[in-house]
């Protein structure tokens, strides 16, 4: 009897996984390269799977659309039937990606047993969903012939994952608002039930400034009967900083509700103005050496002089201190002094506060050498 020699270790997990993105918030690694397929005719046809014309050597398996939310694996049986009159030996199944791996039913890997003339091979294939990114995903294993350098055969799987949870805006942009008053936003969040059950809990914020209330507009139309669509109006406290408004919106971490978790988020800008500026807005130290005082000045400008006078200064840090020096007209200088006691990264902040009770915040960070 003829022998076809196509050669098949069962399978071969490699350390890169990649899927289509249509979402901003994640991007995958770089795609392995693709193989061109095989010009001869492979005597493989495929069994109860989707075939293409113009890709005789392909078949397809489409799983729909699953949530990120999924734990189980996502699993698949390709049935490929062997149309020559000689067995056909296997010489590798390579999965394109370390999320997938195949399982040929013919043996193990250096020794599979040949598929008979008019037999079929089965191929288990398995993805696992924790790899994987929202948007559509084309995942290929690869079945090869020892004297080809092109799959005789590739498997597809494809569907669509999607996120958890998504917002409309991705980017909440509170604009420019006077210190003492408020400002809101609209925001839409869907929520896949399957991730956070039948009545999900609302999203919560990490800046603290933030008030997110469940609107009382009816919920727009969910995709699919596992969403759930909710409206929220996300309000800027009027006890809100001077200051670059900064901070996440996301859904809370399942087993500790108070705090953000993992996962798509939304970015919230924005800026608190008042009768208080700071240049820059920020106080970087950058590296230092424990033990030795640095020293930053950060320009104060006021709306008017008046608004410079009974400046109170507070710092975060019992490593920090801070003093109003050289107030002239409508601008003074903020003496900000560090003295690191210990090694590592510090970020803390430093709070001025006007005679009339707003306050402006400055982020300080820097990195502590020996």
């Amino acid at each position: 009897m003829k022998l076809y020699s196509i050669c098949i270790p069962a399978f071969v997990l490699l350390p890169i996984c990649t899927s289509q993105v249509a979402d901003s918030t994640s991007t995958p690694p770089p795609a392995m390269s693709t193989p061109a397929e095989a010009t001869e005719v492979s005597p493989f046809t495929a069994v109860g799977d989707t075939t293409k014309p113009d890709s005789p050597n392909s078949v397809y398996y489409d799983f729909g659309n699953l949530s990120l939310a999924r734990t189980e694996p996502i699993k698949h049986v390709f049935k490929l039937h062997n149309n020559t009159d000689a067995a056909v030996t296997i010489a590798r199944v390579q999965a394109a990606c370390g999320c997938t791996t195949a399982l040929p039913d013919n043996g193990v890997p250096g020794d599979y047993k040949p598929v008979d003339p008019g037999k079929d091979l089965t191929i288990n294939i398995s993805i696992d969903p924790g790899h994987l990114y929202a948007g559509a995903i084309d995942k290929m294993v690869w079945v090869y012939l020892p004297s080809q350098n092109a799959p005789a055969f590739t498997l597809h799987v494809t569907g669509t994952m999607t996120a958890a949870a998504s917002f409309v805006p991705a980017v909440l942009n509170l604009g420019t608002v006077q210190a003492g008053k408020s400002s809101t936003q609209k925001l839409t969040v869907t929520m896949d039930t399957s991730a956070y059950g039948a009545n999900p809990p609302d999203p919560i914020s990490t800046n603290t400034d933030l008030k997110i209330i469940r609107a009382a507009t009816a919920p727009s139309t969910a995709a699919s009967s596992n969403q759930v669509v909710r409206n929220y109006d996300v309000t800027l406290s009027p006890k809100a900083h001077i200051g670059p408004l900064q901070g996440t919106i996301a859904m809370p971490q399942p087993n500790n509700p108070g705090h953000p978790g993992v996962g798509p988020s939304v970015f919230v800008t924005g800026t608190v103005v008042g009768e208080l500026s700071a240049a820059p807005m920020s106080v970087a130290f950058g590296a230092v050496n424990v033990g030795k005082t640095f020293t930053q000045d950060i320009v104060l400008t006021g709306t008017t002089a008046k608004a410079l006078h009974g400046l109170k200064v507070k710092c975060g840090s019992k490593n920090l201190s801070g003093a109003v020096k050289s107030v002239k007209a409508q601008s003074a200088v903020l003496e900000v002094t560090f003295l690191p006691a210990a090694t590592g990264s510090m970020q803390s902040d430093v709070t001025v506060t006007t005679k009339s009770g707003q306050q402006l915040d400055l982020p300080v960070w820097a990195w502590v050498n020996q």
